[in-house]
């Protein structure tokens, strides 16, 4: 679902050059000789006389994912190493990193680095192309790692994987591969895949919508919504765009995704400003009317960052987003919550009714963006339920070079309630059907005016916010 995942954030930390989410690399004390596990991600670092290596772990397996040097500062250059594509493709040829003593900071998130007196002894530390060594890292990690269980209580992964084993100890390379993805099909979960050099399948189920979307194109929708808007508003990002419902004083605004905002390649930090600059922009234009349809109707998730600033312009007061926890050990072993908050943005609109459009296709942090809004007063969620995809995707490397992404945390929402799989559930429950946008209709957007409505109407006695506009014509 296009989320960033475990292993980028994890790569970024080690590539912070000079951007903290507190303080400055100089304060920041170098790592110390040693090794240290990352908990929950299954990640390992060591450090010895200016080497540094990082691994992808399982209780019988230890891949080298990274190497490098590092100097008394800190200061080191990672280049992947062995031959996994999944590395080279995150990280390019070499990543100049800065790597300090407790913690990696990646954006404003956090990664704790614990410190152990070795890494435990595994079998496994080489590549290998053996399809019942490789069959039995999958099988661990799956099973170590993932959380989609908690939501299929009657599949048994191990007896599962014990059914399969002599089927792929002598599996060809592309039997392994369609064995291993028709065994994560099992989990149904938009962000367990697995990816080689040149196949990839995934476990999410297609709805009717998704697959019609995906065989005729997303230019229904565009030329269905961009219809019925006026004084159109677009800036530096080719997702974003913003007006007004003609004939009423209903505010539009549309998020086609939360990553690769800018038709050019750009850094995090200038590709966020730019993200950070239209929201505003758009903020200032809707502030004045007098509601706001949100659509994340076609929005497959990105970057979480992304989600908090666009959420950040329809909250009036520091709002609590979500709670995360990720697996520990055993299913049902959770790590302390993290509580993830928002302040409003100085430019926003708190202050007006809000419809969100919703659809199966709103995944990942698109999702998380709907979370602080969830029970914010005078707002209505209009569509059909989400994806249920909101953990990042955790990425393990096979060692034959394939990888494997999985769900290993929990969002709770700010009562406390996990959505993971379970999704979003609109309270204006509306069909979403890829042949209204092809024969230009929306039914989606037509209730979401009568539900903004409705809310003014419980909050004052006007009634009717579009009156007015009605009047003028």
């Amino acid at each position: 679902m296009n989320k960033k995942t475990a292993l980028a954030a994890f790569v970024f930390a080690l590539s912070l050059e000079a951007s903290f989410a507190s303080g400055s690399s100089d304060a920041a004390t170098p790592i110390r000789d040693g090794s240290y596990i990352v908990d929950g991600y299954g990640y390992a670092v060591t450090v010895d006389g200016g080497a540094i290596s990082v691994f992808d772990c399982s209780s019988v397996s230890r891949i080298e994912m990274l190497r490098g040097k590092i100097d008394g500062r800190g200061n080191a250059k990672l280049a992947p190493s062995g031959s996994s594509g999944l590395l080279a493709r995150l990280t390019g040829n070499a990543v100049t990193a800065k790597v300090c003593e407790g913690h990696l900071w990646v954006f404003d998130d956090s990664f704790k680095l614990i410190p152990v007196d070795r890494l435990d002894a595994v079998d496994i530390r080489r590549p290998t192309k053996d399809p019942a060594i490789n069959y039995e890292v999958f099988c661990r990690d799956v099973g170590e790692y993932s959380i989609a269980f908690l939501h299929r209580p009657s599949l048994d992964w191990a007896a599962l994987c014990a059914a399969n084993r002599e089927k792929a100890m002598r599996a060809s390379n592309d039997e392994l591969f369609d064995l291993c993805a028709g065994m994560i099909r099992e989990l149904r979960d938009g962000h367990t895949t697995i990816s080689s050099s040149s196949r990839s399948a995934d476990s999410s189920v297609a709805t009717a919508f998704e697959r019609d979307l995906l065989r005729g194109g997303s230019r229904p929708f565009k030329e269905t919504v961009m219809a019925r808007l006026e004084n159109i508003g677009r800036g530096k990002t080719k997702r974003i765009v913003w007006g007004t419902i003609r004939g009423t004083r209903c505010g539009y605004m549309v998020v086609a995704g939360l990553h690769n905002m800018t038709a050019y390649s750009l850094s995090f930090e200038e590709e966020f400003s730019a993200v950070s600059s239209d929201v505003e922009t758009a903020a200032d234009y809707l502030s004045s009317l007098d509601a706001v349809i949100l659509d994340l109707r076609i929005n497959g998730g990105g970057y979480d960052a992304y989600a908090e600033k666009i959420a950040s312009i329809f909250v009036g007061e520091k709002t609590v987003s979500c709670s995360v926890q990720y697996r520990t050990g055993a299913l049902g072993d959770w790590s302390v919550p993290e509580i993830r908050s928002i302040d409003p943005s100085p430019v926003n609109c708190a202050h007006l009714p809000l419809a969100i459009l919703v659809s199966p296709l709103t995944a990942s942090a698109a999702e998380v963006l709907v979370l602080p809004l969830l029970y914010r007063p005078a707002t209505a969620i209009v569509g059909e339920r989400t994806a249920g995809c909101f953990s990042d995707a955790l990425e393990k490397v096979l060692p034959n070079g394939w990888s494997l992404t999985l769900s290993n945390e929990r969002y709770l929402d700010a009562r406390g309630i996990d959505r993971e799989q379970i999704g979003i559930e609109p309270n204006v429950p509306v069909s979403v059907r890829y042949s209204d946008f092809v024969d230009g209709y929306d039914p989606c957007v037509d209730a979401a005016l009568r539900a903004l409505g409705d809310l003014e109407a419980s909050r004052n006695s006007t009634g009717d916010i579009f009156a007015a506009s009605r009047k003028q014509r």
